[in-house]
């Protein structure tokens, strides 16, 4: 046999109800296949389930303990161990071996390279770096001239964003400053129009005055054509200086109208400033975001002592109502307890106990605090998806017990995938 085909991982959406899922890659055996189920926020786990088609690359496998969700990633991954288990000896060559050996490698080597493709990598003219020293926690990893080195912490940049927003602020100033000049700017062109305007009164009033001396000069006519002559001279020189006041007055509207001017370019320079103040308080409520404050009312502590007060003692008169215990038989606690995987070998919750496991259906559960004596009362139960299991409570001590696991039907060992516990005593 031959690997002819590439390799990649592959991956599937979960729909909540389907467990089969195709391996369209050839695996060796099926402790090299390698599943893992992604939550819709990247939290991998890995389910327990049954591999078919070693060899083949048309196999599949299936997940036992329930369905992915929707939203969940179902990855599927060939880990060859990296293991060479030919023994070559004199005689015939061993072809069939050979080539088995041979595909391993193989395969293993594409398994590094689909694994290399998802790594940081550089052009081949990029220079040598050196290995990565340590980063200290907190810190993060930033791309240097010789290769990687300590980045900024989360404070450090906290702290840059929040004098990008006092730059912000002064910018904000600045232009507010801007704002005021171009005001006083429009108060000297408003004085200059007023000036303007009190030479166009003088000059009116000196208007007045010549058409009084026309009028003087009217009533002189009658007294020569000479003193009319005057009198229109004065007359025109009164409309010569109205004519230069109107000149002023244009000069003095004009420069309101430049002042205007400067005082819509402030206008548009504390627009700009705004937005940049604005975009300076988005950043800073970004990085508010990622560490927001988090208090507890301590008023809110105070029924919890109140309870604890009231029923400090198991037997205490108000204990036994207080959880619905009637009767004078005495109430007798929990001394450890858990729930477990006994197929991952792990402790979803548990007190004062631990769980090891021996063989198949064979566990051993430790309690660091040792109980008085070892004639203590011990209840399992467990949950498996192999049919109804009978348990048996083997060798007990003050410290610890065993328990087995077995099918009722056929007397198999199982490794439940739940197994509830508790001790008392």
């Amino acid at each position: 046999m031959t690997v002819s085909s590439a390799y990649s991982p592959q991956e599937d959406d979960g729909d909540g109800v389907s467990v089969i899922f195709p391996v369209s890659f050839r695996f060796d055996k099926p402790a090299d296949v390698r599943v893992t189920i992604y939550a819709v926020d990247g939290t991998p786990r890995t389910p327990a389930f049954i591999v078919s088609g070693t060899g083949d690359p048309g196999g599949s496998i299936e997940i036992t303990n329930g369905a992915p969700l929707v939203g969940e990633k179902v990855v599927r991954e060939r880990v060859t161990e990296l293991v060479q288990q030919v023994n070559y000896e004199a005689g015939d060559f061993p072809s069939s071996a050979h080539e088995r050996s041979a595909d391993r490698l193989t395969m293993a080597a594409q398994e590094r390279a689909a694994l290399a493709g998802r790594t940081l990598r550089f052009g081949p003219l990029s220079p040598e770096i050196d290995a990565i020293e340590p980063v200290a926690l907190g810190r993060t990893i930033v791309r240097t001239a010789g290769g990687f080195g300590e980045g900024p912490t989360a404070d450090e940049i906290a702290a840059a964003q929040g004098f990008a927003v006092q730059v912000g602020l002064d910018a904000v100033a600045t232009a507010a400053d801007r704002v005021q000049t171009g005001l006083d700017r429009v108060a000297t062109a408003a004085d200059r129009v007023q000036t303007g305007l009190d030479a166009a009164a003088t000059a009116a009033d000196r208007v007045q005055t010549g058409l009084d001396k026309t009028a003087t000069a009217a009533d002189r006519v009658q007294t020569g054509l000479d003193a009319v002559a005057t009198a229109a001279d004065r007359v025109q020189t009164g409309l010569d200086k109205t004519a230069t006041a109107a000149d002023r007055v244009q000069t003095g509207l004009d420069a309101a109208a430049t002042a205007a001017d400067r005082v819509q370019t402030g206008l548009d320079a504390a627009a700009t400033a705004a937005d940049r103040v604005q975009t300076g308080l988005d950043a800073a409520s970004v990085a508010k975001s990622s560490n927001p404050d988090f208090t507890v009312d301590p008023a809110s502590l105070a029924p919890r002592a109140a309870i604890n007060t009231r029923f400090g003692v198991a037997n205490a008169p108000g204990t036994k109502e207080a959880l619905n215990a009637a009767g004078s038989a005495p109430i007798c606690a929990g001394r450890a307890w858990g729930n477990f995987s006994g197929d991952t070998i792990v402790a979803r919750q548990s007190l004062n106990l631990s769980i090891a496991r021996t063989a198949t259906g064979e566990f051993t559960f430790t309690m660091p605090t040792a109980m008085p004596n070892a004639t203590y009362s011990v209840q399992v139960s467990c949950n498996a998806a192999v049919g109804i299991v009978a348990m048996a409570v083997g060798v007990a001590t003050a410290s610890s017990f065993t328990v087995s696991f077995r099918r009722v039907d056929t007397g198999v060992a199982v490794n439940p995938t739940q197994i509830f516990v508790e001790v008392t005593g």
